[in-house]
């Protein structure tokens, strides 16, 4: 069985079109999303129909998309940083339909699967928590104590827009990377991976590149907020 693992599309359609453009190519057989879909990009109904359309075997709740949880048109942003948020938030509510939020909110922040032999956590950011990142190259301690309890062999996980497959222990651990922001250390192409169970069991870590400046067009076009913000997203992460 192969199957594509995709998180953290941000609202980015044409890096999502790309990518499923790359996975027709591809003989997958299942989705897998980890989180992170509609808010922070300028195309939260279109990521949405993409999405849905794809049937995906997993699809979980990210960080941004629990934003809807929280009814953040309640507060009262004091920060730069809150109100960066609220005009996000803004931009996705008055956008995607009631039906659309009611599916957001009811998704799964964890999964758990077994495919062929293998036993695998799905989480968008670490087995703690939906905001807990996890990074195998960082403090080994702080890893061991986030995977403690964890019993399946495979842990799929986002958040950190860091693609890589690394062994820690039992445990294989991936990330595909991020769909519709910029990657580590400045990749502004579109990533995902690819979980081969067929033969044994084997991750390909793929890359695409897509249109940033359609993505820019389309978001001047729409108005949307904190447009030097957003470029940034899209272009830059030092990791």
């Amino acid at each position: 069985m192969r199957t594509a693992i995709l998180s953290d599309i941000h609202g980015n359609d044409v890096a999502f079109e790309a990518i499923v453009e790359d996975m027709k190519q591809q003989n997958i057989n299942n989705v897998i999303f980890l989180g992170d879909l509609v808010a922070k990009g300028p195309q939260p109904k279109e990521v949405f129909e993409r999405m849905r359309a794809l049937k995906p075997f997993v699809w979980l709740k990210g960080n941004t998309d629990a934003w809807l949880d929280d009814a953040l048109s309640d507060i009262l942003p004091t920060t730069k940083k809150e109100i960066l948020l609220l005009d996000y938030y803004d931009y996705m509510v008055h956008r995607l339909e009631g039906e659309d939020m009611d599916h957001l909110i009811g998704l799964k922040k964890t999964n758990h699967l077994h495919i062929e032999h293998y036993d695998i956590l799905c989480v968008h950011g670490s087995p703690l928590g939906m905001e807990d990142s996890m990074d195998p190259f960082k403090k080994a301690e702080k890893l061991d104590h986030q995977l403690k309890y964890t019993q399946e062999g495979v842990v799929l996980f986002g958040h950190t827009h860091k693609q890589l497959s690394h062994r820690h222990h039992i445990h294989r651990l991936i990330n595909p990377g991020a769909v519709g922001v910029c990657n580590y250390k400045n990749d502004a192409r579109a990533a995902y991976a690819i979980m081969d169970t067929n033969i044994g069991f084997n991750v390909e870590l793929r890359q695409v590149k897509y249109n940033l400046d359609l993505v820019y067009k389309v978001a001047s076009e729409r108005a949307f907020p904190n447009m030097e913000d957003y470029w940034n997203l899209l272009t830059v992460n030092e990791g």
